[in-house]
């Protein structure tokens, strides 16, 4: 029988009863904590490093963490500065320099500078994996690459990343 464990082990944090960790690790040097309904990152040693402004945090990746203030999403540096605005409806990290992004119903891709590299015209959009993303158009998938050029035809019901070069598709034709 095995299990995992899940530690987290920090120097003694002295912290208001009305502030709480929330986050399963300490990411990047900085953990997630939240206080009054507000979400912001302490360091290792429980100093405010991110004020508590934001809905909600997710953990950093490539230097950057996903957030959402007053209901849209954008990202922030270790220092708590915004880098992508808060403009959109959801909002990953990013994969192979880009992240996909949703505003109005479509996906799209930006770059690190908030810049639309693919325009927002799909249905759904997965992440890169080895230069392709599995995105959805009018209703069927196929693959496109990172200028959004179609590699492989939207004529699929159903389609999945690439794994040991076989992609699985399914058509209900």
């Amino acid at each position: 029988m095995s299990f995992m464990i899940n530690l987290l082990v920090v120097p003694f944090i002295a912290l208001s009863l009305s502030t709480s960790l929330t986050g399963k690790t300490i990411s990047e040097g900085l953990a997630k904590a939240k206080k009054n309904g507000k979400y912001g990152l302490i360091n290792k040693t429980g100093k405010t490093i991110i004020p508590f402004s934001y809905d909600y945090l997710w953990d950093f990746h490539e230097g950057l963490a996903v957030a959402k203030k007053n209901g849209k999403m954008g990202m922030i540096n270790k220092a708590g500065k915004t880098t992508i605005p808060f403009t959109y409806d959801s909002l990953e990290n990013f994969h192979e320099g880009l992240a996909v992004a949703r505003n109005n119903g479509k996906y799209g891709l930006i770059d690190k500078t908030g810049k639309t590299i693919i325009p927002f015209e799909f249905d759904y959009v997965d992440d890169f994996n080895k230069g392709l993303a599995v995105a959805k158009k009018n209703g069927k998938y196929g693959f496109i690459n990172k200028s959004g050029k179609t590699i492989i035809p939207f004529s699929y019901d159903y389609l999945r990343d690439f794994n040991d070069g076989l992609a699985a598709v399914k058509n209900n034709e």
